[in-house]
């Protein structure tokens, strides 16, 4: 009041200061007033509170339904996505599991065709090896079977050469045999010359016949011995082409 008086006049401000004297109010009255008042603001500020309350909690319930509506899509994405990861990892985990059968397939694939071809080196190796040793073995029976041939052969040569040889041997017999009679006869002829003693013409004739006789035995003897070589010949060459052709047979079914 001394600040808004010092502002007015001062006739005017021993006026109002008598005025407000004269009409100052009541104190109880005044404290009265004031409490209705203060209680007024309490009940206005309460009812302002409580309403403002009823908006904020009204405001809340809005944002939080909208907030709870804004945030179901993003669930819902949330989960799309996360099952999509899902898919994603579930793909990746089927592609690495396919890889790995994959490469293990091959490694195994690989491995059975090193496998099979070492196999099949080994047996090419072992066919070429048998084969080498069956030729080899083929060569050495040809061999042997060529010698037993010249063997064979020199042996029927040897035999017929050997039965020609009996055959001359046995003629030069022959010969001297007959050449030793016709000396013994005609020493003995000579001595019964001498004696005076002479053979009659069947005598004559028996000892012809004789001698032939002598000499039909010889030649036949003779012609028998070579037809018993010629047949002991003939079976020789037999066995000997037999053997050949038996070896020359199981070479081939070697």
């Amino acid at each position: 009041s001394s600040h808004f008086g010092s502002r007015l006049p001062k006739p005017l401000l021993y006026y109002g200061t008598f005025r407000l004297a004269a009409f100052q109010p009541d104190p109880l009255l005044v404290q009265a007033r004031m409490q209705r008042i203060a209680a007024l603001a309490v009940i206005a500020l309460g009812l302002t509170t409580q309403t403002l309350a009823v908006l904020l909690w009204r405001e809340d319930s809005k944002a939080a339904s909208l907030a709870e509506d804004a945030a179901k899509p993003d669930d819902a994405r949330e989960r799309q996505a996360q099952a999509a990861k899902n898919r994603v990892k579930v793909q990746a985990d089927s592609d690495a599991k396919l890889r790995v059968m994959i490469q293990a397939q091959r490694k195994a694939e690989i491995e059975r065709e090193a496998g099979q071809r070492a196999a099949a080196a080994e047996e090419a190796t072992r066919a070429k090896r048998e084969a080498e040793q069956k030729l080899h073995l083929q060569v050495l029976a040809d061999r042997k079977a060529e010698r037993d041939v010249v063997l064979m052969k020199k042996r029927e040569q040897d035999a017929a050469n050997r039965v020609i040889e009996k055959e001359q041997e046995q003629k030069e017999k022959v010969k001297l045999e007959a050449i030793r009679k016709r000396a013994v006869r005609v020493h003995a002829d000579e001595k019964r010359a001498q004696m005076g003693e002479v053979d009659s013409p069947e005598e004559l004739l028996k000892k012809e016949k004789k001698q032939e006789k002598a000499a039909r035995q010889v030649r036949y003897a003779a012609l028998g011995e070579r037809k018993q070589n010629e047949q002991n010949i003939r079976r020789r060459k037999e066995a000997v082409t037999q053997l050949v052709a038996e070896k020359a047979g199981k070479a081939k079914v070697a």
